[in-house]
């Protein structure tokens, strides 16, 4: 059986490690006499040895999974430190280093296939095919909003406009990409386009339109809009795929805030206000999501557990009140929806503070004594 890269990278990385470990322990456990120590070794005490501390730290650096930083040292070391005893290992490191890490082709990343929070993502056939299914419903919606505003009144022209939409969204989704996209770019073509169709929706019934094609009209605006914001906002910015996330839940937990706090306080307005104040609310989310994420970088998945509890935290809020009576309209269940929300997503984003984190739990050290060298296991477990 083939072992996977992932699988194979992390393999790797442990033996450079371990060779890091039994090389350090093996160069302390060595009694050389004073006087066939280098001149710079001799009278040093190993715990304050500066060549050994830089052995050290590239051995932690490599357990930390961080193998390019522990080679930056290591080659630090037999740069500064040529005639060191610990060179020697250090180069022996290097061998192996070479040997488990050969370099590759630009096409294959090396160590490790998935890019941190802070690295540009890479082209993926997933991302595409999410793009295409998406834009392929996109594309029976719009064949549904033509036939619409052509007044298709009879089930041939309805059939041949939803299949000539849906082979649109499909083929045009697949012929632009041919060269591939990221997760990223997928999502926010994707979320572009459903934030357009929330605004055409939202924005067309604040302004009261006249008429059912008007309102159709304001939609179909809104999608094809959205789309091509989408476009422009990635030739722009390139963000990441949780960049879009963070905006996308700022958007929608922005916009449940204003619906509950409108429906604690009660107020003496109309509908379309309403309605005005959730399609603000939702773009003054989505932008705040966007800023936040930018400076503070969080992954999708992280964000899907955010939201989760946020859900779960307004379901408790409101079913408690419902379960001692309290009416669905009233002021107490919208005040505790939005108590529960804010609570359930700020105790989701304690709990998943160390989601993101690169480093692993656990990490294997190594302290130089007189006699030796002690290596243990330390971490978070």
């Amino acid at each position: 059986m083939i072992m996977s890269n992932t699988r194979l990278h992390v393999l790797s990385a442990l033996f450079v490690a371990l060779f890091l470990v039994f090389g350090s322990a093996n160069g302390f456990a060595q009694s050389w006499p004073e006087e066939q120590l280098p001149p710079e070794q001799r009278g040093v005490d190993p715990l304050e040895d500066p060549a050994w501390m830089l052995y050290h730290q590239a051995l932690m650096e490599m357990y930390q999974g961080k193998p390019d930083a522990s080679k930056l040292l290591l080659e630090q070391l037999v740069r500064e430190h040529p005639q060191h005893s610990a060179t020697a290992l250090a180069l022996r490191a290097l061998q192996v280093m070479a040997l488990v890490n050969p370099r590759t082709t630009p096409d294959e990343p090396a160590w490790d296939a998935q890019p941190s929070l802070h690295e540009a993502e890479r082209v993926s056939a997933q991302a595409r095919a999410e793009l295409a299914i998406f834009q392929t419903i996109h594309g029976i919606i719009v064949g549904g909003e033509l036939c619409y505003l052509l007044d298709c009144d009879d089930a041939r022209p309805i059939v041949a406009g939803l299949a000539l939409g849906a082979a649109t969204g499909l083929g045009l989704s697949l012929l632009l990409t041919q060269d591939g996209l990221t997760a990223g770019h997928a999502s926010l073509l994707n979320s572009a386009t459903t934030w357009g169709f929330w605004s055409g929706l939202t924005l067309g019934y604040a302004l009261d339109l006249p008429s059912g094609d008007a309102y159709v009209t304001s939609m179909l605006i809104g999608q094809l809009g959205g789309l091509g914001t989408g476009a422009l906002l990635w030739s722009a910015f390139e963000p990441t795929v949780g960049t879009v996330a963070v905006a996308n839940s700022g958007g929608i937990w922005t916009t449940l805030a204003t619906f509950f706090l409108l429906g604690v306080f009660q107020l003496d307005v109309s509908d379309r206000v309403v309605v005005g104040s959730l399609f603000a609310a939702s773009h003054i989310g989505l932008v705040s999501g966007a800023l936040f994420a930018s400076r503070y970088p969080i992954s999708r998945s992280r964000m899907l557990l955010i939201d989760a509890g946020g859900i779960l935290g307004m379901l408790l809020s409101t079913s408690t009140i419902a379960i001692i009576g309290g009416d669905v309209d009233s002021r107490p269940v919208f005040a505790a929806a939005l108590v529960g929300m804010l609570g359930g997503l700020g105790a989701a984003t304690y709990f998943t503070r160390a989601w993101d984190l690169e480093q692993t739990g656990a990490q294997l050290f190594i302290l130089p004594t007189d006699e030796g060298a002690i290596v243990g296991l330390g971490g978070r477990f």
